[in-house]
Parts: C-alpha cells; sequence; structure tokens
C-alpha cells in the first residue's frame, strides 16, 4: 500500500458519480499524476466500527489531525456551490479547521463536480456574490 498523498473530504450523502467527477476535475484542474497519486477516504481507510467497539475514539481529534499533517494536503469536494451541504456537517468543518490550524503544514484545495463546476462557470457574478453571502457555517 502506498503511503496517501491527498486527504479527501466529504460527505457521505454525495452520489458515487458526483464524486467521481469531481475527482476526475480536480485531477484534471491540478495535473497530478495519477500513477503516484494516493487518496485518502475515510470509508475506505477508517473501521469505524471496529474504532468504535475498541473504544479508540476517544482522541480522534489529535488523531484525525496527526493523519492530515502526515498527508499535508487536503481536498474539499463540495456539491454544489449555491448551498453545499459539506458546511452543515459539523464534521467536514472540523476537517478544514484542523487543517487550516496547520496551514503551514497542510495545504487545501477544493473541487467540484464537472456539472456543477459547469453551472459555476455559466453563473452571474451577483448570483456567487449572494450564494457566498448566504453561506453559514457556525
Amino acid at each position: 500500500r502506498k503511503p496517501s498523498t491527498h486527504f479527501v473530504s466529504w460527505v457521505w450523502s454525495y452520489t458515487v458519480a458526483d464524486m467521481l467527477s469531481a475527482l476526475r476535475s480536480w485531477q484534471s484542474k491540478t495535473c497530478v499524476e495519477l500513477e503516484t497519486t494516493s487518496i485518502w477516504l475515510c470509508w475506505c481507510c477508517n473501521n469505524q466500527r471496529a474504532m468504535l467497539m475498541d473504544r479508540e475514539y476517544k482522541d480522534l481529534s489529535s488523531t484525525f489531525a496527526h493523519r492530515l499533517t502526515s498527508i499535508g494536503k487536503l481536498v474539499i469536494v463540495l456539491d454544489n456551490f449555491e448551498d453545499p451541504i459539506y458546511i452543515k456537517r459539523a464534521w467536514t468543518v472540523f476537517e478544514v479547521w484542523t487543517a487550516t490550524l496547520h496551514s503551514e503544514e497542510v495545504t487545501i484545495e477544493m473541487t467540484l463536480p464537472e456539472h456543477t463546476m459547469a453551472s459555476l462557470e455559466s453563473t452571474t457574478l451577483l448570483t456567487i456574490k449572494q450564494s457566498v453571502r448566504d453561506l453559514d457555517a457556525e
């Protein structure tokens, strides 16, 4: 198993099609080499049931921070830009907050599914401004 090169932050309710599309969009935009890229997706890498059964969750925040800083790159996957589910989830907001606390060690990128990116590109700046103003992550 190769060491992870990118930690992907996402919401479990996303469709597989949207996740694949967003990762394709990210790969195309950043030109990462697929042969040398290994992404960390929590549902593939963490057995959360076993963590709960073994009571390994007691220090999950420091465990997460260590994992994130050891990888060094966070890729945020948003479902859309107008009302993203992502900012309504405490854990994903926590992931971004942790990355921000460790900004000298972690770079942050963001991606959208291709159809959402196309919609964004044809949206007026006024609509985007309104969408950003309406975001509430508290």
